[in-house]
């Protein structure tokens, strides 16, 4: 079965009430995932090749109580209920045994299950998404196997802050597998020192960055400005206004320059 993952489409947080009819559900910083169970058989892979049973054994004994479906969703380690860290799951990507072994006592991994492609014989990418959900909601959940919750958008929003989650997915109830759905992200935005430029292929690659108590925090992309040498000249010391995540690590993920101004000097 040729599967092609849909990718949703970033949105700013002034948009969201422009879909009060579609369907609102958590976003999760984890790893995206295939669960196929077939004949008893079960297989987790990110493609067809790259299979992830290895890493993620507790998965695959709680996937034995469920019926034949190919479902679709995020491999997480939960914080909480709405909330993932991204830097455990990565740590998961282990497959020596007696590391795993450690690992999933530690730091056990869950599948949040937010799509179904296939229950029993039927396959479902040609079917609306509120009745994939309703076979969806037919998946029995487990320690280790769970449904993501599913919310009106005004319902869901005032939440992203309260938990810290990493922002919400709306998907459209018409929709068909293939279509994708609207992300927003809950991105910090901090104001950081621009250090230097990094230079690969392009004059401006991305720019390195310190905070205001001159920490290095990493590189951020260059865009939205023009890639010339005059603004390589130029940026250096300015301001960048960055979207971003944090690592554990004290660098930034995911960032997103914003804009760029002068840096305030006092005389």
């Amino acid at each position: 079965m040729s599967m092609k993952i849909a990718k949703p489409k970033q949105l700013e947080w002034k948009d969201y009430n422009k879909y009060p009819d579609w369907i609102a559900e958590p976003k999760y910083d984890g790893e995206r995932v295939i669960l196929d169970v077939k004949n008893s058989k079960i297989t987790i892979h990110r493609e067809e090749t790259n299979i992830k049973n290895a890493n993620y054994p507790e998965v695959v004994e709680s996937a034995k109580n469920l019926p034949d479906c190919i479902l679709d969703g995020e491999m997480c380690v939960l914080n909480s209920e709405y909330q993932a860290q991204f830097e455990k799951i990565l740590n998961r990507q282990a497959t020596d045994p007696t590391k795993v072994a450690m690992l999933r006592k530690t730091m056990p991994a869950t599948f949040m299950a937010f799509d179904i492609l296939k229950y029993n014989d039927t396959n479902l990418e040609s079917e609306k998404f509120a009745e994939r959900r309703a076979l969806l909601n037919k998946i029995p959940e487990s320690t280790n196997i769970k449904l993501v919750k599913q919310f009106k958008p005004r319902e869901l929003f005032p939440l992203v802050k309260q938990y810290n989650m990493e922002g919400i997915v709306l998907k459209n109830p018409n929709s068909l597998y293939k279509d994708a759905g609207l992300k927003f992200k809950n991105y910090i935005e901090s104001d950081f020192k621009v250090v230097g430029i990094y230079s690969n292929k392009k004059i401006i690659s991305a720019l390195e960055l310190e905070d205001l108590n001159g920490n290095y925090v990493g590189r951020c992309n260059w865009s939205k400005y023009p890639c010339t040498q005059e603004w390589a000249n130029k940026v250096v010391g300015m301001i960048a206004v960055v979207w971003h995540f944090w690592t554990n690590g004290g660098k930034v993920r995911f960032p997103i320059l914003k804009e760029l101004r002068k840096a305030w000097r006092k005389n």
